[in-house]
């Protein structure tokens, strides 16, 4: 049974049908880090993301809570380089 990773949300599954599955770092105690897996339902996977690069317990953030300077650099740094930039909307 799947339950999402978020501890207020109360969501189940029993297949995989809907949300998204993320590889995070997570604290094995004794200052040992290794990887585990979780599941965000589909509600939550449209108000939380999942930011892989971020230290162990600032992985998973609200989306509403990132920064529009964090995209606004990865921008500026692609028009620099040449490259172009796709930006996705879910709307």
């Amino acid at each position: 049974m799947l339950e999402c990773a978020i501890p207020q949300c109360e969501s189940h599954e029993k297949f995989f049908r809907s949300g998204t599955l993320h590889l995070i770092d997570c604290n094995l105690g004794d200052g040992a880090i290794g990887k585990k897996m979780i599941w965000l339902c589909a509600h939550c996977t449209e108000e939380y993301t999942v930011q892989t690069w971020r230290p162990v317990g600032e992985q998973i953030r609200l989306r509403a809570n990132i920064p529009v300077r964090e995209f606004a650099d990865v921008l500026g740094k692609d028009q620099r380089n040449g490259t172009k930039s796709v930006i996705v909307s879910a709307a």
